[in-house]
């Protein structure tokens, strides 16, 4: 019987979600099926664009794979080009019409891991440069066999729970913090039977939550909620805590069945209050309570978030089923163009919860405005840039223009945000720029980041387009280009803090690679064959290659070489 598949949602920046691809079939005749670049570069001449000629073949067998999805996306150089073909029946794909410049590789087909540029993938290269009008040709992409995850989740009964949600997950570096993020989930079937599939080899964490309000919609769910019981969230083989959780080894390939959970219930409690808006007009229309629970992991728990109506004349709510644990209760509510939040946390013990009040305060508004170094305000536009505030607090979810377009004359203005810690950036940055200075006021908030409240002041970002570059490449142990290594650029320990001074690149295939826009400072840079995603931002891990770096001071306006030695795929069991 078939299984539902889940269709995840990742934060924006992560590079885990899977591109779609959409290919148009080439009607006129056989060979390769191609599209051409969707946004190609103003100004190119025919004899520019580039070419490329590969095939696809299977990582274990080297048969060649049809109907694989080849994409490659281009960056700021290339116009933002996006170039798309299939491959034959004997694997062979055509992408023509390509802008030079530098381009990451996708890979996706039915019954293969998918393929995000990521180094260390059966010897791809993250990424391809092309210069203007070159052939490139005899490019071979290995595809891996993807692995799935099935098993059942029954009710403490040993009876199926159909529209079980099960998640895979595998840790990975976010925001500097190591946190569970899921790569592939499914839902239960009337036999309690689930599949998770298009899974990469590797080892994953796997948990199961059945809950009855937003999954199942069968009429006698009434019956079971009278008993006012609820069930936990249950990490594989049987923990609360995904600490005490087994992961579940796949390798390409295989099918890993037997992943079963037994969920058992708790006694759940009812959280009810009301929404408080302050002011003569405090009615509280289009208000929504959310209820989240906290993890230790962070924001990427698998339960799902709650939502609870609000009464429109009493700002009276009710979240029922609710299980024991820390949970954040937050209400939004829409006023116009303006935004009122509240959130409290919420420890869920044994008891009803009652009398909460939630009192709503107007979303914060900054303004600032954007400068640029004076030797370099010519050549940069500060139009079509924007400011991108990136929230600390990984536990709520609060919507709020947290980004806001740069103006002509450099203002700009975020409204509806959260209290709260925030990362300042720049983003769409032009090559070779970096964000020199962030100042609320007489404080300095790029180093420490900035602390929004009430009244916070006015803004003030200074650029420089005058930021270093690191030009190099990668060589393993018998001196040939490592195509596809991770290559990472880190601070100085004193600001390891700081997001914004890592750089990460795939090398292309010729084992290059160039990083723009560098602010000055000391680095290191490293090139690993396999690493987990962000894992150099845990110290312990980075102590042990600490001496196998490079060391390099960037400067402005300067070029600084760099040849780098591929360290070996980091296995260890973190």
């Amino acid at each position: 019987m078939p299984k539902i598949g889940f269709a995840w949602m990742l934060p924006a920046g992560l590079a885990f979600a899977a591109a779609q691809v959409d290919v148009a079939p080439n009607v006129s005749g056989g060979g390769a099926i191609s599209r051409q670049a969707e946004q190609p570069a103003p100004g190119w001449k025919q004899e520019d664009y580039a070419s490329v000629e590969a095939v696809v073949i299977d990582a274990r067998t080297q048969a060649p794979i049809r109907k694989a999805a080849v994409v490659l996306t281009g960056g700021r150089e290339t116009g933002g080009a996006r170039v798309a073909a299939l491959s034959d029946a004997s694997g062979r794909v055509v992408l023509e019409r390509i802008p030079p410049g530098r381009y990451e590789i996708s890979l996706r087909r039915n019954g293969y891991a998918n393929y995000q540029g990521r180094a260390g993938a059966e010897g791809n290269p993250g990424s391809l440069t092309l210069s203007a009008g070159e052939r490139l040709k005899g490019l071979v992409l290995r595809m891996t066999p993807a692995a799935v995850i099935a098993g059942r989740v029954v009710d403490e009964d040993g009876e199926p729970l159909a529209w079980a949600r099960v998640t895979a997950m595998q840790y990975r570096w976010v925001s500097g913090r190591r946190q569970l993020v899921p790569a592939g989930g499914a839902t239960t079937d009337d036999r309690g039977e689930y599949r998770i599939f298009g899974l990469a080899p590797g080892r994953y964490w796997v948990s199961a939550v059945w809950t009855e309000q937003e999954l199942d919609p069968r009429p006698w769910a009434g019956a079971r909620s009278a008993d006012r019981l609820a069930y936990p969230e249950i990490y594989y083989p049987g923990a609360l805590e995904p600490e005490q959780a087994a992961p579940v080894p796949v390798r390409a390939g295989e099918e890993q069945g037997g992943i079963d959970f037994r969920l058992w219930p708790v006694q759940a409690v009812t959280l009810s209050g009301r929404v408080v808006k302050p002011g003569p007009q405090g009615g509280v229309r289009d208000t929504t309570v959310m209820l989240a629970r906290r993890t230790r992991l962070g924001r990427f728990g698998a339960a799902p978030r709650r939502f609870a109506p609000v009464d429109p004349a009493t700002g009276r709510f009710t979240v029922t089923h609710v299980r024991p644990g820390p949970h954040l209760l937050t209400a939004i509510h829409r006023d116009g163009e303006n935004t009122l939040y509240a959130r409290q946390e919420i420890e869920v013990g044994a008891a009803d919860i009652e009398g909460i009040e939630l009192v709503l305060a107007p979303g914060i508004t900054i303004r600032g405005r954007v400068e640029v170094e004076k030797d370099g305000a010519e050549s940069v536009k500060l139009d079509g840039m924007r400011v991108w505030l990136q929230g600390e607090d990984s536990e709520g979810f609060l919507p709020g223009m947290n980004s806001g377009r740069v103006r002509d004359d450099g203002t700009f203005e975020l409204r509806n945000l959260s209290p709260g810690r925030y990362s300042v950036r720049i983003v769409r940055l032009p090559e070779g720029a970096y964000l020199k200075s962030a100042r609320l006021g007489d404080r300095d908030v790029l180093s420490s980041g900035l602390m929004l409240e009430p009244g916070s002041g006015s803004l003030t970002l200074l650029l420089s387009p005058f930021g270093g570059d690191v030009d190099g490449v990668v060589f393993d142990s018998e001196r040939k280009p490592a195509a596809g290594a991770t290559v990472v650029l880190v601070p100085a320990e004193d600001k390891r803090h700081r997001e914004d001074l890592y750089f990460e690149q795939a090398a292309d295939q010729n084992g290059r690679f160039r990083f723009r826009g560098v602010p000055p400072g000391d680095y290191r840079a490293f090139a690993w064959e396999k690493v987990e995603p962000g894992v150099w931002r845990d110290p312990a891990f980075l102590e042990r290659y600490e001496e196998e770096g490079i060391r390099i001071s960037v400067k402005e306006r300067t070029l600084e070489p760099a040849e780098l030695k591929l360290l070996p795929a980091d296995e260890s069991d973190r």
